[in-house]
């Protein structure tokens, strides 16, 4: 298996990701296939029973396949954790209607319960696991966030959701927008401005916002609106680091809790 992967140019890990989406991508496809045939089940008033038996035993034998592809890959506790999906007899021409709905259902649990450990096995391999504790606390910090300036509490959302999928660029540039907004509202503003970055941190030294001798908040602002417009370069050859996406994200959480305090001191002053 290792040698096949290697001649068509993957590696394993790439190779497992690749057949993980392609595994997810048939339980979703098989869940709307099961849940129109339940649709279809209940509108049949007409009788008790239902001859579709070789519909449903299709559909459970593509579950079984899928789900046996899991154990191959060597996910045994996803594999266990799913229901099993025995076919209906091969002599049996028609069920009762209750009993081919409760088959059905069951195929659905799997299906969906197969989706979203594909999706946390995916989650799992792709960022490291230092990298998933964080992102866990930064949620706790964007939270406190949402009631004071909804579209910053979800545009932050957005891109650590991103992250957790190990959508670097995407993240970045997100976070990106989320910096260059929140500088924007903090004077002074214009095109010719020199030092503007700088002479933001001045603006909230003077409101009370950061300390004068904190340098290390100082540089975290500085490099924030460095990394944002490095993210947004018009050079499309560029392709930012994890690690800078990673590190622009907590920087943009940072000043997002700077913002919402100079948003709380704004009124009645003289900035803007």
């Amino acid at each position: 298996m290792r040698s096949f992967w290697r001649e068509v140019g993957m590696n394993e890990d790439s190779a497992k990701i690749a057949v993980l989406r392609s595994l997810q991508a048939q339980f979703a496809t098989l869940a709307e296939h099961t849940s129109e045939l339940v649709g279809d089940l209940k509108s049949e008033s007409e009788s008790y029973y239902t001859r579709k038996v070789t519909l449903i035993n299709n559909l459970i034998r593509s579950y079984n396949h899928a789900k046996s592809e899991l154990s191959v890959l060597g996910y045994h506790e996803l594999y266990r954790s799913l229901p099993d999906a025995p076919e209906i007899g091969h002599r049996v021409y028609s069920v009762r209607i209750d009993d081919a709905i409760s088959i059905l259902t069951t195929l659905l649990t799997g299906c969906y319960g197969a989706y979203e450990g594909i999706e946390a096995l995916l989650t799992q391999t792709k960022i490291p696991q230092e990298l998933v504790n964080q992102l866990e606390g930064w949620k706790g910090e964007v939270m406190s966030i949402e009631s004071l300036d909804y579209d910053v509490y979800k545009n932050l959302s957005e891109a650590i959701k991103e992250m957790e999928h190990g959508h670097y660029i995407a993240s970045g540039l997100i976070s990106a927008r989320v910096v260059a907004w929140i500088l924007q509202q903090i004077p002074p503003e214009g095109k010719d401005i020199e030092n503007k970055d700088r002479k933001k941190v001045e603006t909230l030294i003077e409101a009370g916002i950061i300390g004068k001798d904190d340098r290390d908040l100082h540089a975290i602002i500085l490099r924030a609106a460095r990394l944002a417009r490095n993210f947004v370069s018009h050079r499309i050859d560029r392709y930012p680091a994890p690690e800078d996406a990673s590190s622009l994200l907590g920087d943009a959480i940072r000043l997002a809790k700077i913002y919402v305090e100079f948003l709380k001191t704004r009124e009645g002053s003289n900035f803007g």
